[in-house]
């Protein structure tokens, strides 16, 4: 029976597909048949070697769907971050990197054999939202640089003091 019911919402998943594009409410359905097919394979005494071969059959298909699903939003939230960043809104665009990074690293985490999993892509979204937030900590010190060469040229020395500690300070914490 487990077999069947899996077999059936399997056939009711390629239905919906004949209609559309695969969403996540959809691949649930999926999901449902390889959890069916899983406790039939478990129930059985002997090796089925023809079900165990649509199990792995399903669970390949449930987590490239599912995985892809999220990497295309993932994609999506890199795309936008880049807009932002060229529109030089750092802050907006850091966080768009880590929300593109979050759905990677749930994609490598809960998809490991499927084929959006990219341990490089969440690696790199990971380093380029901390580089944006380094951003504003690197204008500061630069802004405090300007600022003391210019009351160095002022001969307003104590300022000029003040203003290159302040950049050196922020240098170390940029660094």
């Amino acid at each position: 029976a487990l077999n069947e019911q899996s077999i059936e919402l399997e056939i009711q998943f390629e239905e919906i597909l004949a209609l559309r594009d695969a969403e996540f409410e959809d691949i649930a359905i999926l999901k449902e048949a390889l959890d069916l097919q899983k406790q039939y394979l478990d129930s059985v005494q002997l090796v089925d070697t023809e079900s165990t071969k649509r199990y792995r059959s399903l669970n390949q298909r449930y987590q490239d769907l599912a995985g892809g699903l999220l990497r295309k939003q993932s994609l999506s939230l890199e795309s936008q971050a880049e807009a932002l960043a060229r529109a030089l809104d750092y802050e907006a665009a850091k966080e768009k990197y880590r929300e593109a990074y979050d759905l990677q690293d749930e994609i490598n985490e809960r998809f490991p054999i499927s084929t959006a999993y990219d341990a490089r892509r969440a690696s790199y979204l990971e380093r380029t939202s901390q580089s944006f937030a380094a951003e504003p900590i690197f204008k500061r010190s630069v802004q405090y640089q300007v600022e003391g060469e210019k009351f160095i040229t002022d001969k307003n020395c104590e300022k000029a003091e003040l203003a290159l500690k302040h950049a050196i300070a922020s240098q170390d914490k940029f660094n």
